[in-house]
Order: structure tokens, then sequence, then C-alpha cells
């Protein structure tokens, strides 16, 4: 496992210029330049991103529960054309 103290910018522009969906020179001037605010802001992203998956989970046991799953979509569609 990689340690914060061993990342240095070379090598976190590297990770970051990898994923496809960042632009080629992203401005990242707002953030924190010492690694203990680096990465407790790091840390709330991450808290943010469960939240919000924990929601998603929620909302998708819910759908599921009122309009059924994927091939109960298909049966009723394959119902419709057929013209039952």
């Amino acid at each position: 496992m990689i340690q914060v103290r061993d990342l240095n910018q070379r090598e976190i522009w590297r990770v970051l210029k990898a994923a496809p969906t960042l632009p080629h020179s992203p401005n990242f001037s707002n953030l924190p330049r010492d690694t203990e605010s680096a990465v407790n802001l790091m840390i709330t992203l991450i808290n943010q991103a469960n939240y919000l998956i924990g929601g998603l989970i929620i909302s998708s046991k819910e759908k599921y529960r009122r309009e059924g799953g994927l091939t109960e979509e298909f049966y009723r569609k394959r119902r419709e054309y057929r013209g039952y």
C-alpha cells in the first residue's frame, strides 16, 4: 500500500492524468498544499461519496420494490408487444 508521504506531486499528476474523465491540464490551484490538509480533504470527499452511494442504494431498493427488476420489465414489454 502506498503511503501518503511516499507520493510526490509528479506521481499524483501521473495518476490524475491517467483517469480518462479528467482534462489534460486540470486547474487544482485551490487544493491545500500541505499533506495533512489534502488527506483531510480526500477523507471528506470519500465520506460524501459514501453518503451519496448509500442514498442511491436505498432509492434503488425502493424502485425495485415498486417496479420490479429487469426481467419483470422485459416480461411486461413482451406482453405489451404481443397484445396481452
